[in-house]
């Protein structure tokens, strides 16, 4: 059962490997915890991944969620991502520099809380690409839907859900933005080809991803 006071939502693992089809491979899961991590490496909440480096890697992250807490880790991503972009926009217009010289792009892919109210979802202006998902996301615990007390079915989030996604390879162009078919991550449906409808800035066509494995 969900619980407001709660700040650990659990990825659903149909919802992560779309993600990881269309904006991955991830390789770094930067709020995670041993036992539900989703890449090889992951930052738990004794690494303390707002003090980890994330540059050179895609990363995904479901970060906790609370007032005040959220807004960080949003705030973290944008700082990677632009270090990294300015970081290699000086290097271009030295004389003498070389691929070589240039860091590696740094990707982030972030599940949030779709609040619109808040300070931290301003921040998410500054993404190279915004998407909400229809409907609400069916969150996990240890793998497996959230029931119900009283009806023993899953439960849904008392809230929306938005992907938003920092670049450093595209923070110069118009971002994008659109929905993402919720329906598709339900245990129930038996094929996942998710719909993606947008407007904007990155390869943004009305396109179908097939995640079924």
């Amino acid at each position: 059962m969900f619980s407001s006071d709660r700040t650990d939502w659990e990825t659903p693992n149909l919802l992560y490997d779309y993600l990881n089809t269309y904006f991955g491979p991830f390789n770094l899961d930067a709020a995670a915890s041993m036992y539900n991590a989703k890449c090889a490496e992951y930052f738990t909440k004794e690494d303390n991944g707002l003090l980890s480096s994330w540059q050179g890697h895609n990363v995904y992250v479901n970060p906790p969620y609370g007032r005040g807490i959220t807004g960080k880790w949003v705030n973290k991503a944008y700082k990677e991502v632009y270090d990294t972009a300015m970081y290699n926009s000086r290097i271009v217009v030295e004389k003498d520099f070389t691929v070589g010289d240039m860091k590696p792009p740094t990707k982030v892919t972030m599940l949030l809380p779709a609040r619109t109210e808040t300070k931290f979802f301003k921040m998410c202006a500054n993404a190279q690409q915004i998407y909400f998902i229809t409907g609400r996301i069916y969150f996990e615990l240890n793998g497996e839907q959230i029931l119900s007390e009283k009806t023993g079915k899953p439960t849904p989030a008392p809230f929306p859900s938005v992907i938003v996604v920092f670049d450093s390879e595209h923070m110069s162009i118009p971002p994008s933005w659109g929905f993402i078919d919720g329906k598709s991550f339900k245990k129930s449906t038996p094929k996942h080809n998710v719909t993606i409808e947008c407007e904007g800035g990155i390869s943004c066509v009305k396109e179908a991803v097939n995640t079924t494995s």
